[in-house]
C-alpha cells in the first residue's frame, strides 16, 4: 500500500471478510483478513477469521499457527480454543484437540460445539465413556443440537447398540432432509445402509435427497431400489416418478404418479406430482383433474391451487388462472412458486409494473440462492449509484444475459461503475461495450464491488413499463470481423438458422425443430442459407436434405464470434434461444419461431416484440404444429425475396 492511498479501518476490513465468510468465498476472505493482518497485527479476531478461512481451504499448518498467533493475544477467547481443538483434530492431534476442548469449557462450560467436539476426538481416541459423559453434559443443556445426535448416532454404534443408533440416524436423516439439507440426509442415510436398514421408505428419502441435489440418474436408482423392497410403497411410486420426469422420461413418470394415486387414493402428494409431471410432458387436462383431485382432499394446499391455475394457464384461460394464483398467494403468502408464476403471467399480458413485483420473488427459490450467496455487500434497490461500484450477475441462461445487458447501460449513466458476473463465452462480446467497466464469472476473486443485483432484476428496479422498455436500437455493438469466405461468396438473401436450443431445460423438447421439419425452406429461391447451430443439434446437418446449409459454427469460439457473423447476414430465423436475444439486440432483422407456449417475454397474440424493435413473432397455433408455421415462414420469405430484389428496394427483415 502506498504512502498515498488511505489505510482501510479495522472494522471495514471485517465487515467485508465477514461477508465472504458467511456465504463461504474463503478465497476473498482469505486474501482480506491476510491484510487485516498485516495492517493490525494485534487483533485476535482478525488472527481468529484468518485461521478459520485457512482451516476451510485445507491450509491446517497456518490455520493452527494463527489461532495460536490469536489466542497469544487474547487467550480468554473460548470460541478460539474450541476451533483451535477443531483444526488440530483435522490433523490428527487428537489429544492436543482434547486439551483445547477442556480450555475452552473452562471459559465458558455452557458450550454445545465444544462439548461435542470433545465428545467426537474422546470417541475416535476410543474413550467412550467420557464421550458419553461429555454428550449426557450437553443433552442436560440442550436437545436442540443436532451435530450433538450425529456423534450420539456414532457411539451407540460403538457401543454395539445399533438399533439405537439406527434410530438417532433415521431421525437425523428425517431431521436434515426437512431442514433442506439433502447432502447432509444422506450421509445419515448411508450409515442406516451402513447398519443394514435397507428398507423402501429409507429407499425414497433417498431418492428425495438425490433430486434435492439434482444426481437424478441416482434419484432414479434409489427410487427403484424402494420398489423392489416394496411394490407397494405409494411415496416411492411418487418419488420414483418425479425422478424419470426429471430425466424427461413422461411416461414412465406418469405411469407410476398414477398407480401411486391408485395405491392411496388420499395421498394428496400423489395427486400434486402426477398434475405436475402432466404439465410438463403439456397434457393441461390431465393435470387440471390430478390438481382438482389434490384439492377435493386438502382444499387448502397452495402447491394444489397453484398446480391449478398452471393448468388453466395452458389451457388459455387466463383470467381463472390469475384468481387461483391470487388464491395460492393467500393461503401461503410467503411461499415464493405461485408469486413468481402469477408474476410471469402478469408479465405475459403486458402488466410489467406488477408483474416485474411479483417476479422477484424467484430470488427466494432454492435454485436462485446459490447466486445470492455468493455475493458480499448491499443489493441494490434502486438507490443512487453515483460514484459506486455495482456488480450485476446473470442468473440464468444466455438468452437472459443478452436480453437484460442493455440496463447496464442505464446504471452506467446514473454513475456507477459497472462489473458483469457472467459466463466466460459473453466476456469478450460484453466487454467491448463502453458501459460495461469489468467482466467476471464468478470465480475472479480480486473484484470488489459495492452493491450487486441480478439482471433480471433491473427491469422491475429502475421501473420499467411496457412503454419505457430500453428499446432506442441495438445496445451491443461489435467491430466488423473479415468477411467470412462462405457469405461472401453468396449470391441471394443471406439467411442464417438456428433450429435448436440447449437440450437441458425441459422445454427444449417443445422449443426446438427437427431440422428436417424446415426442409420446405428449400423451396424458396434466391436464399443462401446458414447455420450458427451449436450443440447437439448441429449434427442434424449431416442427415440428407433439399436445403442446402452452410455450417458457420467453426468460425464461433463465444458470442463475439457469433455477433460478428450476424452482422454479416441479411436475416436469422431462429427458434427461442441464445441467438435470436443476441440478433435482436445487435438490431438485426429476426424471425422468432415460437411453439405454442411461449415465455413470457413474447407476451400474447403478438407478432412483434416491445424488446426487439428489428424482431418478427411466428406463432404455432397448436401445439406441436410446427409445419404449418414453416409454411408460413417459407410464404412470407418468398415475399420479402422478391420485394428485395426489385429495383430500388432496400432489404428489410
Amino acid at each position: 500500500m502506498s504512502d498515498t492511498e488511505q489505510k482501510p479501518t479495522l472494522a471495514e476490513l471485517q465487515r467485508s471478510a465477514h461477508e465472504f465468510l458467511k456465504k463461504e468465498r474463503w478465497n476473498p476472505a482469505l486474501k482480506i483478513l491476510t491484510l487485516a493482518s498485516q495492517l493490525y497485527p494485534d487483533s485476535a479476531d482478525v488472527f481468529s477469521d484468518l485461521a478459520a478461512a485457512e482451516r476451510a481451504l485445507g491450509m491446517l499448518d497456518p490455520a493452527i499457527a494463527h489461532y495460536q498467533r490469536a489466542l497469544d493475544l487474547d487467550p480468554k477467547l473460548a470460541f478460539v480454543h474450541n476451533n483451535l481443538g477443531s483444526a488440530l483434530a483435522d490433523k490428527g492431534r487428537n489429544r492436543d484437540a482434547i486439551d483445547c476442548y477442556h480450555r475452552a469449557l473452562v471459559l465458558q462450560p455452557r458450550y454445545p460445539a465444544a462439548l461435542n467436539n470433545l465428545a467426537k476426538v474422546l470417541l475416535a481416541e476410543g474413550k467412550i465413556q467420557e464421550a458419553q459423559r461429555s454428550l449426557e453434559r450437553l443433552f442436560n443443556m440442550t436437545r436442540d443440537h443436532a451435530p450433538a445426535f450425529e456423534t450420539l448416532a456414532e457411539l451407540c454404534e460403538k457401543q454395539g447398540d445399533i438399533p439405537t443408533a439406527l434410530n438417532h440416524y433415521i431421525s437425523l436423516a428425517g431431521h436434515y432432509l426437512g431442514a433442506g439439507n439433502p447432502a447432509k440426509a444422506l450421509w445419515a442415510m448411508e450409515a442406516c445402509r451402513r447398519l443394514g436398514n435397507r428398507s423402501a421408505g429409507l429407499e425414497a428419502n433417498r431418492c428425495v435427497a438425490f433430486l434435492q441435489l439434482g444426481r437424478f440418474e441416482e434419484a432414479r436408482d434409489a427410487g427403484r431400489a424402494a420398489l423392489q423392497l416394496d411394490p407397494n410403497h405409494a411415496n416411492a411410486h411418487v418419488n420414483l416418478g418425479a425422478a424419470y420426469a426429471a430425466l424427461r422420461d413422461y411416461p414412465n413418470a406418469i405411469a407410476l404418479q398414477r398407480r401411486a394415486t391408485e395405491l392411496n387414493p388420499r395421498l394428496t402428494e400423489a395427486f400434486i406430482s402426477l398434475g405436475n409431471t402432466l404439465l410438463e410432458a403439456r397434457d393441461a387436462q390431465g393435470a387440471l383433474a390430478a390438481h382438482n383431485k389434490a384439492l377435493e382432499l386438502d382444499p387448502n394446499n397452495p402447491r394444489a391451487v397453484s398446480g391449478l391455475a398452471q393448468a388453466y394457464q395452458a389451457m388459455k384461460r387466463r383470467e381463472e388462472a390469475l384468481g387461483l394464483y391470487r388464491q395460492a398467494i393467500a393461503l401461503s403468502p410467503n411461499y415464493p412458486e405461485p408469486h413468481v408464476l402469477y408474476g410471469k403471467q402478469l408479465l405475459q399480458v403486458g402488466e410489467l409494473n406488477d408483474g416485474l413485483k411479483e417476479f422477484e420473488w424467484r430470488r427466494y427459490q432454492p435454485e436462485a440462492r446459490r447466486y445470492l450467496d455468493r455475493y458480499p455487500g448491499t443489493m441494490w434497490s434502486g438507490q443512487d449509484l453515483t460514484g459506486s461500484t455495482i456488480a450485476i450477475y446473470a442468473e440464468d441462461g444466455y438468452g437472459d444475459a443478452l436480453q437484460f445487458i442493455r440496463y447496464a447501460k442505464l446504471l452506467k449513466q446514473r454513475g456507477a461503475r459497472v462489473i458483469v458476473d457472467c459466463k466466460p463465452a459473453l466476456h469478450r462480446l460484453f466487454l467491448a461495450q463502453g458501459y460495461i467497466d469489468a467482466v467476471y464469472d464468478g470465480d475472479d476473486e480480486q473484484l470488489q464491488h459495492d452493491q450487486f443485483a441480478a439482471l433480471l432484476s433491473l427491469p422491475h428496479l429502475t421501473g420499467t413499463s411496457l412503454e419505457s422498455i430500453p428499446n432506442d436500437g441495438p445496445y451491443l455493438d461489435v467491430l466488423p470481423a473479415a468477411p467470412v469466405a462462405e457469405l461472401a461468396a453468396a449470391q441471394g438473401l443471406k439467411v442464417g438458422l438456428v433450429w435448436a436450443g440447449d437440450p437441458k431445460p425441459p422445454q427444449d423438447r417443445h422449443r426446438s425443430i427437427p431440422l428436417g421439419t424446415l426442409d420446405m425452406l428449400a423451396d424458396v429461391p434466391g436464399i443462401d442459407w446458414f447455420s450458427l447451430q451449436l450443440g447437439p443439434a448441429r449434427e442434424q446437418l449431416n442427415t440428407p436434405l433439399r436445403l442446402r446449409i452452410a455450417d458457420l459454427s467453426p468460425h464461433v469460439g463465444d458470442f463475439q464470434d457469433s455477433a460478428q457473423l450476424l452482422q454479416q447476414l441479411d436475416l436469422l430465423i431462429t427458434v427461442d434461444t441464445a441467438a435470436a436475444h443476441l440478433a435482436g439486440a445487435l438490431g438485426r432483422p429476426t424471425w422468432l419461431l415460437l411453439d405454442e407456449q411461449a415465455d413470457w417475454r413474447w407476451m400474447l397474440e403478438r407478432a412483434d416484440s416491445p424488446w426487439y424493435p428489428t424482431m418478427r413473432l411466428f406463432r404455432q397455433e397448436r401445439a406441436g404444429a410446427w409445419e404449418p408455421l414453416i409454411v408460413r415462414v417459407a410464404g412470407e420469405l418468398t415475399a420479402l425475396r422478391h420485394a428485395a430484389s426489385a429495383p430500388g428496394q432496400q432489404f428489410v427483415g
